[in-house]
C-alpha cells in the first residue's frame, strides 16, 4: 500500500503487466493524464530480459537459475503497479488487457485476464511474495509481456471516461 487520497492509504496492485524500461516515462505520462495513479517496480518474477535487439522470455520458474544474471546491457522489465482501491485497480487493468487484445488481435488463451494482486506495504512482506509467490507455477505464469502494449494503455486511457468506449473495447477484445 503506498499513495494517500485525503490521508487515507490507498493499496498497490500487481498488474502483472511487465513494460521494457524504456517505455515506462511514456506509460507513466499517459496513465497520469486521465488521473490513473501508477508506479513501476523492477518487475519481481525477472521472467524477462531486455537487451538492445530485443528481449528474452523464461517459460517456467524453475528457469530462471539457468537464465542467469543480467548481462552487459540487459535490464529486467518494470511491473506496473496500480494505486487504487481494488474495483478500480481491476477495471483499470482488465481494462489495458481488453485494448491489448484489440491491439493485438488475439486473446491470451493460456492465462485469461488476472486481476491485480495487493502488494502489502511492508518491505519483508513484499520480498517474500516477490521471490515465495511470484516465482512459483501459477504465479509466475501471468506476467506477460507485449511489445504494443503502450498503445493499449494509450487507448485505455483515451476510453477511461466513457463508458460506452470502455464496454466496446471490452466487447472487441471477446469477439
Amino acid at each position: 500500500m503506498s499513495g494517500s487520497k485525503l490521508g487515507a492509504v490507498v493499496p498497490s496492485f500487481c498488474s502483472f503487466l511487465v513494460f521494457e524500461p524504456s517505455q515506462t516515462e511514456l506509460v507513466m505520462s499517459l496513465c497520469r493524464g486521465t488521473g490513473w495513479n501508477v508506479r513501476f517496480i523492477p518487475d519481481p518474477s525477472k521472467r524477462y530480459k531486455f537487451h538492445k535487439s530485443g528481449h528474452s522470455e523464461v517459460a517456467q520458474p524453475r528457469a530462471l537459475a539457468d537464465f542467469g544474471s543480467l548481462g552487459e546491457g540487459e535490464t529486467h522489465g518494470q511491473l506496473l503497479v496500480v494505486e487504487a482501491e481494488r474495483t478500480e485497480a481491476n477495471n483499470i487493468i482488465q481494462l489495458i488487457r481488453a485494448a491489448n487484445v484489440v491491439v493485438e488481435g488475439f486473446p491470451d488463451q493460456k492465462y485469461g485476464n488476472p486481476s491485480g494482486f495487493e502488494i502489502p506495504d511492508d518491505a519483508s512482506e513484499q520480498s517474500s511474495i516477490f521471490k515465495d509467490i511470484f516465482q512459483t507455477n501459477g504465479f509466475f505464469e501471468l506476467f506477460s509481456f507485449k511489445m504494443e502494449r503502450p498503445v493499449a494503455v494509450a487507448m485505455a486511457v483515451n476510453a477511461w471516461s466513457d463508458r460506452r468506449i470502455v464496454y466496446a473495447i471490452h466487447k472487441l477484445s471477446k469477439s
